[in-house]
């Protein structure tokens, strides 16, 4: 069930350092999980009885970051790497459904342990020692079970954004909540009204471009009509089936699973990708996407070059991903892909600038101002109509022809 891959020496450097200075240090959390399913872990985090200042000393020599101190927590880096390194702790209150009001920290591991959200992120590592679980987290990681640890409901009112880390760890890992998890996420969802949106668009992209996604929007409904209100009425009643089953077909790429789970509001899609905080490159690919839907697409080569000058080669690609997903007929999607690939094989003229002639040629011809830009886009317009060859002769005799001023 389990496969876990080695520890890599990074982490290990970070233990023994601390471990030497007398303290004691253990890997924690996300990066155990991982390494647990077979997973090289992008993030580190240590856990440690020293004190935050002690650990600023022991790593002295190195680049440390203070992170967020108050809270126990430094950042070290080391060889290129870095890694959070926190301080035992047990959270105080949470006024803002986000951030421990205060934090004490204890010199006891396992104080530390039941302060974390679900079970296969409250395992630590050590190199002598192994894991060391205290809440179930294995059991809970063969099962594919996500359970909190401690009471769900106090989890979740502590920190709300844990809601949307549970579903996106149940896409991402396929693990399916425990009942009484599930049942304290679904009652604590309005607490998601005040995480910010930033937050909330980090989690739920990433939970959109899991394996599993499907599942989670199927089963989950009430929370994603408090995230994504302006799509309330579609997730819950007429479009569900419909754009989870497409979801599931497109390629994890974020821009074509946001084209499909807004494509039944595209309307509102620029609206909740900026509330949402997302950068102008989605937002724009993804509004492109949406606004080229209804585009005539099939293997004809002018056709295509079409499409190629409206979107370019990227979002083509992106937008035919779109439409094989949402489509029944694949084999349809699958000639277009490959007539536009023996397309692109012949280096077509899509724009102005793959002309064999520009501006400063129509200037020599005698066209001016406003008048050279639509020159040169009749010439493209007739290169891509089949009308006449990307060759530069033909396309002066052409030029000489059209209106100059």
């Amino acid at each position: 069930m389990i496969s876990p891959i080695p520890m890599p020496d990074f982490p290990v450097q970070i233990i023994r350092k601390l471990n030497h200075a007398g303290f004691e240090a253990y890997a924690v959390g996300g990066c155990v999980r991982d390494v647990l399913l077979g997973k090289m872990p992008l993030d580190w985090d240590i856990t440690t009885s020293a004190l935050p200042q002690e650990v600023c000393r022991v790593f002295s020599d190195y680049r440390v970051i203070e992170t967020g101190i108050r809270h126990g927590t430094v950042t070290v880096v080391l060889n290129r790497q870095a890694a959070e390194i926190t301080t035992y702790r047990v959270d105080g209150g949470y006024a803002d459904s986000r951030h421990p009001d205060n934090v004490t920290f204890t010199p006891s591991l396992i104080e530390d342990l039941k302060r974390r959200d679900f079970t296969v992120n409250a395992m630590v590592w050590h190199p002598d020692t192994g894991i060391t679980d205290q809440v179930g987290g294995i059991d809970d990681l063969n099962n594919r079970v996500l359970r909190c640890v401690g009471d769900p409901d106090r989890r979740f009112s502590e920190d709300a954004l844990r809601i949307l880390r549970a579903l996106r760890f149940s896409s991402v890992y396929d693990l399916k909540l425990e009942l009484s998890t599930d049942a304290a996420l679904r009652r604590c969802r309005e607490g998601l009204k005040h995480i910010s949106a930033e937050r909330i668009q980090s989690e739920l992209f990433r939970l959109i471009c899991g394996d599993h996604a499907d599942r989670v929007l199927t089963d989950y409904p009430e929370v994603f009509a408090v995230i994504l209100p302006e799509t309330e009425d579609d997730i819950n009643v007429k479009g569900i089936t419909f754009t989870v089953n497409a979801l599931q077909k497109a390629p994890p790429i974020l821009p074509c699973r946001l084209a499909i789970l807004l494509g039944r509001c595209p309307d509102q899609a620029e609206t909740v990708l900026r509330r949402l905080k997302a950068d102008n490159e989605t937002i724009a690919t993804v509004t492109a996407l949406l606004q080229a839907s209804a585009l005539p697409l099939s293997p004809d080569s002018i056709i295509l070059t079409h499409a190629l000058h409206n979107l370019g080669e990227e979002r083509l690609r992106l937008l035919l991903a779109v439409k094989q997903a949402e489509s029944p007929n694949q084999t349809d999607w699958e000639a277009i892909n490959k007539a536009l690939n023996r397309l692109l094989q012949g280096n077509p003229c899509y724009s102005t600038a793959q002309l064999q002639i520009g501006g400063k040629e129509l200037l020599s011809l005698g066209f001016r101002g406003p008048a050279v830009g639509k020159g040169l886009n009749e010439l493209l317009q007739q290169v891509m109509d089949g009308k006449i060859p990307n060759d530069a002769a033909i396309l002066q005799e052409v030029a000489a022809t059209l209106p100059k001023e």
